[in-house]
């Protein structure tokens, strides 16, 4: 990157990264330019835009949902994910220690990363009576017919295609108050964002799993004493998308109705509704509360650090995810998985 001044008050800054990814064997240049502009000796202006690649490669196998096939006939003909990125912001200092900014961003993504689609073909199972909903009922296999030829349905593969655009777009609000003196016994930051991230495939426009809509982080530092400070941090988050089963099916195996041994009765799985479906639902808001005390002192030379964690201070039963299950009544259950409790601990760090 190469910064260039073109007036006392104005300054661009060009680079460009380049990058060679040995799944797809296949190399990409990443330009970028950023500018920005003083209106005063205390407040700025900024602007930038700049492309973004990101390989098409094995970290795709982490999601936890999603399998791709990335050997090597299979990934060979993929491209990288493209992201554009354009950001606006503003920041001002309002004393030497008190400094606030704002940023606006706007990203576009392009050949984004997903399953293969291909229409499959399959038998559907009907009951004779379909206002009966009763377990008993569902669960005779006499109860059940098939249809009378294979039906089409959108099929998922394993196969990674680059099948996909999508983008994001919101803005921070951020405010710091600095330790820029031995004296100073407050320090600490807060920031707000609202953002939205949507993907587009098949007409259909799907949340990112990462979208989230509000978000609120505060960190606060105070100097009681010489040798003692306390902190705290805060943090609030909302709209976590997830996928809920609307319901459930019965179970085909090949072309076949699966029927339990012996009990003669129907197998279910859990419906998820399709593509449609997908994200549809969020989950609760996230928040917590975590505070610390540290002592500090000196011996043996070194500086030491004595500290107590309160992790989850007001023990928030955060909600991480959800187990499925289908009870005695045929009715699809959730089971929460929470973060963990309250949690205080006691630690010690040196400086040498």
């Amino acid at each position: 990157q190469d910064r260039l001044k073109l007036s006392d008050k104005l300054y661009t800054q060009f680079g460009a990264r380049f990058d060679y990814f040995a799944i797809n064997k296949k190399a990409y240049l990443s330009p970028r330019f950023n500018i920005s502009y003083a209106i005063d000796k205390v407040t700025t202006l900024r602007a930038g835009t700049g492309i973004y690649y990101q390989s098409p490669g094995y970290e795709k196998l982490i999601d936890a949902q999603i399998f791709f096939d990335l050997t090597e006939e299979k990934a060979k003909n993929l491209e990288a994910e493209r992201s554009v990125h354009y950001i606006l912001g503003a920041e001002r200092w309002l004393s030497n220690d008190l400094l606030i900014k704002f940023e606006s961003y706007y990203k576009q993504f392009t050949n984004l990363i997903v399953q293969e689609q291909l229409t499959g073909y399959r038998y559907e199972y009907y009951t004779y009576d379909p206002n009966n909903s009763s377990p008993e009922y569902l669960r005779d296999p006499d109860n059940w017919y098939r249809s009378s030829e294979k039906l089409p349905y959108d099929s998922v593969t394993a196969t990674p295609v680059n099948g996909a655009n999508g983008y994001s777009y919101g803005f921070e609000f951020f405010i710091e108050k600095k330790a820029v003196h031995p004296s100073s016994k407050f320090s600490g930051w807060m920031s707000y964002s609202l953002s939205y991230a949507n993907r587009l495939r098949d007409g259909l426009e799907i949340p990112f799993r990462y979208d989230q809509r509000h978000s609120i982080n505060v960190v606060a530092n105070y100097k009681l004493l010489s040798w003692l400070e306390l902190g705290a941090r805060f943090n609030y988050s909302s709209n976590f998308p997830v996928t809920l089963p609307k319901g459930i099916r019965p179970r085909v195996v090949g072309d076949s109705l699966a029927v339990l041994p012996i009990l003669n009765i129907v197998q279910f799985d859990f419906d998820f509704g399709g593509e449609a479906n997908k994200f549809a639902d969020k989950k609760p808001v996230y928040h917590r509360l975590d505070i610390r005390a540290t002592a500090y002192t000196k011996f043996w030379g070194i500086d030491w650090g004595f500290y107590l964690d309160v992790i989850n201070v007001y023990n928030r039963q955060n909600v991480i995810g959800y187990d499925f299950y289908i009870d005695e009544d045929l009715q699809v259950k959730l089971k929460t998985i929470g973060q963990f409790p309250i949690l205080p601990t006691i630690g010690v760090n040196a400086r040498f």
